[in-house]
């Protein structure tokens, strides 16, 4: 169990504040500098050429909120209201957008305004403003917001403290197609050359596949090796506890983790029902955690548990 902590209360509450602080135009004309809000339009364009999702009319922006892409606020520093500007920017290499990820765009962008933000509140103006009856309504659904994110983190570590201990138990020969399919899985995710093999490979399918282990040193695949049996002897374990003690994943327990995955999905929520309803694969994998989350219930049910107390920070 957790220690709850006020001051995350009062921190949290802070960066609110400051989010939802007002701002006024800046009188006197003079050029932007971080911690200004501007007001812009923008153009992104590669190699000429305008790109889906790079164009924008009206966008306020906090310069020195790095929300944007990096460079990008810092090139309208400098600027001033009335002038269009051409910002020039790479897309990092990891970017969550592929066909853009490490591209060199160019952004044209038109500085329409420049606001500056006013002294944060805190107080029942800023609860209202928010739809909240008062400052304590909101300070009672930030308290609530932090316990549900430490208790989510506190079921993981005791999860995997469950996962330690049947680790640790007697070790056994493991079905070599099982840890096939597990290690390849494992070493792809660890070896950025896979993904390069796979994108290559999508294009030439006659091409022999190399293994998905290839560039690997031999300490990066000896761990590719443990975590795969590992993951696969815990599997058969879980298997079998459930087996052996009739633990079922029922049709309620799957529906109501389908109706969970919905409401995840403001305004879609009817697009992922019938995403499960035509998708029986898609049915069997959210079935799995479920199984796993029930085993490891039975047991916390069944062993000895000591309950520790622990801050914020450890967890």
């Amino acid at each position: 169990k957790i220690d709850s902590d006020p001051k995350e209360v009062e921190e949290t509450l802070g960066r609110i504040a400051d989010e939802n602080s007002p701002t006024a135009t800046i009188a006197k004309a003079r050029a932007a500098k971080l911690g200004d809000v501007a007001m812009i339009d923008f153009i992104g364009r590669i190699d000429g050429e305008a790109f889906e999702g790079g164009t924008a009319e009206g966008h306020s922006l906090e310069l020195g909120s790095n929300s944007f892409i990096p460079g990008f606020e810092d090139g309208i520093v400098g600027a001033k209201p009335g002038t269009t500007i051409d910002v020039p920017v790479t897309f990092p290499e990891d970017y969550q957008a592929a066909h853009l990820a490490g591209k060199l765009a160019v952004f044209e962008v038109k500085l329409n305004e420049l606001h500056e933000k006013a002294d944060a509140s805190i107080d029942d103006e800023l609860a209202t403003r928010l739809g909240f009856e008062n400052l304590d309504g909101l300070k009672g659904a930030i308290a609530e917001q932090i316990n549900g994110q430490h208790q989510t983190a506190l079921r993981q570590m005791t999860k995997k403290n469950v996962l330690d201990a049947l680790a640790e138990g007697d070790a056994f020969d493991v079905p070599p197609s099982l840890f096939k399919q597990e290690y390849e899985s494992v070493a792809r995710a660890m070896n950025p050359k896979a993904a390069e093999q796979d994108h290559d490979h999508d294009h030439d399918h006659d091409h022999d596949h190399p293994a998905v282990d290839e560039g690997m040193d031999d300490d990066a695949k000896a761990e590719a090796e443990a975590v795969a049996t590992r993951r696969v002897r815990l599997g058969l374990l879980i298997t079998e506890i459930g087996r052996e003690n009739n633990i079922e994943v029922t049709e309620e327990d799957t529906r109501r983790a389908v109706l969970e995955q919905a409401r995840r999905h403001p305004g879609q929520e009817q697009m992922v029902l019938e995403y499960f309803q035509k998708n029986p694969q898609a049915m069997q994998q959210i079935a799995g955690p479920i199984f796993e989350d029930k085993v490891i219930d039975f047991i916390l049910e069944m062993a000895k548990v000591t309950d520790v107390t622990i801050d914020t920070d450890t967890l």
